[in-house]
């Protein structure tokens, strides 16, 4: 054919007169509309068997979006929405099993290519004689060594992999920095081994975006474009990949840029409502806009699937506590707490939980012990914490003023403490201190805060350019809430557009 010939008519799919076939371990039998795997059997609908009918009969060459549609909807002219909904019923087909029998790849502004596990020769073979004839002229090669491209891209994830992905998992489980660089390091040698598995590239891009929000501010634009990187490789395999989705969603700046965050998050949740990483995402960017009762709903999502996961406990400590569920967030807190006893996260979210819920004699108590204090932290962080609990235990004027010239000066060191120090102040209703804080915090007023989180032994950064907003919403800040200046707040951080432009309102 030449280069400017038409392509022979498409073979319209009769689904009563399609044979059964194999397609990576599952059988599919057009006729009945059914596909069976490992004993279990799934109906399809019409249009989405002979999509997936139209896709084998090809494999592994592309098919363009108009031969499906002219295959598929009998030559009638249909929007990309109606082809689009028949691919992604079929991802998801495709992950209801283990492990999975075949994946579509998209190949932007060309089409679709449907890969089995098992390789090509199993897909043409079964589909047979017929089928593969009515395909002649009806298909893009994707590269002049097509078949060999097949080789090296099959998808299918070699067992020296497998290892390296699954302690890449449990490393970003985790949630620190080592762990995240660990994950990193195990993934681009999983990459190595099978450059063809869209799970290996898009949990690299997942691995290095979460290393990104960590990061000093130096490095993280690096960082950031290795993730972007990796996401695009597991998407020109799977595009519907949701690892790699999620890692799109970080690279995005967050802060002020609420609704349009919030959007992307619920795009890819449209196609992934039950990932992990997905609800993780969308439960954090909910947190920051003071919608606890919905970020909670995500986050017990992702607990379902990551509940060796001590920060997201963590998390969901802090979110019952916003919304004063205060029983639930101590008993969940205590039983994480039990498994991870010298987590710093988890050991200073039970002090301060302690120590400004009734209880701050229990919380010494825990600062005493210094052989299960969680380990990296330099004393005079423990100092400080331990002063602002014994200004809560005493309600002495004089302990008080001391804490709170201690937390203000600490507030320059970084975030977190400038955090902590807000927090501490709106409690003993120190409510200028407070705003004298936030002022330097969001709009750089009065003194710089200092570009890490906490203390350089710990080794997380927060930048200066990207600023947390979930603390305005913590129960201790109540009193800095009252205060008439909190509208003024919210409106010059742009919370208050965002409510308004997404209908909604904080807790």
């Amino acid at each position: 054919m030449g280069v400017f010939e038409r392509a022979p008519p498409a073979s319209r799919i009769d689904l009563a007169e399609e044979p059964e076939f194999d397609l990576g371990g599952m059988k599919v039998i057009p006729a009945e509309r059914v596909v069976l795997f490992n004993g279990d059997r799934r109906e399809l609908q019409p249009r989405v068997m002979k999509v997936l009918v139209g896709l084998a009969r090809a494999s592994p060459m592309v098919v363009s979006r108009d031969r499906i549609i002219e295959q598929c909807w009998d030559g009638r002219i249909v929007g990309d929405d109606a082809l689009n909904r028949c691919i992604l019923a079929l991802r998801h087909l495709s992950r209801q099993f283990t492990p999975r029998p075949f994946a579509i790849e998209t190949v932007p502004r060309v089409g679709h290519r449907l890969l089995a596990k098992e390789g090509r020769k199993n897909v043409l073979a079964a589909v047979g004689r017929r089928g593969l004839l009515a395909a002649g002229g009806a298909v893009t090669i994707a590269s002049v060594g097509g078949l060999a491209w097949l080789g090296s891209r099959s998808g299918a994830l070699p067992s020296e992999a497998q290892p390296l992905v699954e302690g890449a998992k449990a490393a970003m489980l985790e949630g620190t920095v080592d762990q995240f660089a660990n994950a990193v390091a195990k993934l681009k040698k999983a990459v190595e081994l099978a450059p063809g598995s869209a799970e290996a590239w898009g949990l690299l891009a997942l691995a290095y975006e979460r290393e990104a929000r960590l990061a000093p501010e130096k490095e993280r634009s690096q960082l950031v474009g290795r993730g972007l990187a990796a996401a695009k490789r597991a998407l020109a395999i799977d595009g519907d990949q949701p690892d790699a989705l999620a890692a799109m969603i970080l690279a995005l700046p967050e802060y002020r840029n609420w609704l349009a965050y919030e959007r992307a998050c619920r795009r890819a949740l449209r196609r992934h409502p039950d990932d992990p990483e997905l609800n993780l995402v969308l439960a954090k960017l909910l947190a920051q806009v003071g919608r606890c009762t919905e970020a909670l709903r995500h986050l017990d999502i992702t607990l379902a699937r990551q509940a060796m996961a001590p920060g997201h406990h963590v998390f969901r400590t802090i979110l019952l506590w916003s919304l004063g569920q205060l029983d639930d967030a101590e008993s969940g807190l205590d039983r994480a707490f039990r498994l991870w006893p010298r987590h710093i996260g988890l050991w200073f979210t039970r002090f301060h939980f302690l120590a400004y819920n009734g209880r701050p004699a229990t919380a010494l108590a825990m600062l005493a012990d210094t052989a299960r204090r969680p380990i990296g932290i330099p004393e005079w962080n423990f100092e400080l914490s331990g002063l602002q609990a014994r200004a809560l235990e005493t309600g002495d004027a004089l302990t008080i003023a001391e804490a709170l010239a201690a937390s203000a000066s600490a507030a320059r060191r970084g975030t977190g403490f400038a955090e902590k120090a807000i927090s501490f102040a709106s409690t003993v209703n120190a409510v200028d201190v407070a705003y004298e804080i936030l002022a330097a915090l969001f709009f750089g007023r009065g003194f710089s805060v200092g570009e890490a989180y906490f203390t350089k032994e710990q080794g997380v950064y927060a930048g200066s350019r990207k600023r947390d907003t979930y603390f305005l919403f913590w129960r201790p800040m109540a009193n800095v809430r009252k205060d008439p200046r909190f509208r003024q707040l919210v409106a010059e951080l742009g919370l208050e557009e965002y409510w308004r432009r997404s209908g909604t309102s904080p807790d």
